[in-house]
């Protein structure tokens, strides 16, 4: 059971971590146009991957027009996406994928993964996010340009306070009733 200290000692984390673009931000406004490389690794798991990849979005930048300088500086970027109903799914057995293209299954391995991404090795093989996990290491990034290591990456959260910022953020769904 999940008590509410935990999820309150998640948000304070959740802040204080940087992991809202924009730390400082009253809930009303968890959802945040703002683009990040995150360094997720290649996958071809879902098939929005493919037409959601970076390549294709400066791609797209490209062929509209724009200069090298302005598409090379968006390389391998994604809209950060909102935490608004993140924990929801339509029952318990439901799988849902985060990363912009669904590398991760749980809320708590993203959660790892933007705090330890700078820290572990890089793997040596394909691999999932379990298989990582469990080798103690993160794939190298898609695109390895413009990867977001201000933000994260080396977080130098505990395990406790992974847990804390997913029991929080699984409270920002619709209707939540503790």
């Amino acid at each position: 059971m999940i008590r509410w200290a935990d999820q309150r000692q998640g948000e304070v984390r959740h802040y204080r971590a940087g992991l809202c673009q924009g730390a400082g931000r009253r809930p009303a406004q968890w959802h945040v146009a703002a683009l990040t490389a995150s360094g997720l690794a290649p996958t071809l798991q879902s098939a929005s991957s493919l037409l959601c990849s970076p390549r294709n979005t400066t791609k797209f930048l490209k062929n509209a027009g724009y200069s090298e300088d302005i598409y090379q500086a968006e390389w391998g970027k994604q809209k950060v996406p909102t935490l608004r109903n993140v924990g929801l799914r339509p029952d318990d057995g439901f799988v849902k994928a985060y990363g912009h293209n669904g590398y991760f299954k749980t809320l708590k391995d993203i959660v790892h993964f933007y705090n330890t991404r700078d820290v572990k090795d890089t793997c040596k093989d394909d691999l999932t996010a379990a298989q990582a996990l469990a080798a103690d290491c993160w794939p190298a990034p898609e695109v390895p340009q413009n990867v977001n290591t201000e933000e994260l990456g080396n977080l130098g959260l505990t395990d406790e306070e992974e847990d804390a910022i997913v029991a929080f953020m699984k409270t920002l769904s619709d209707g939540y009733q503790p």
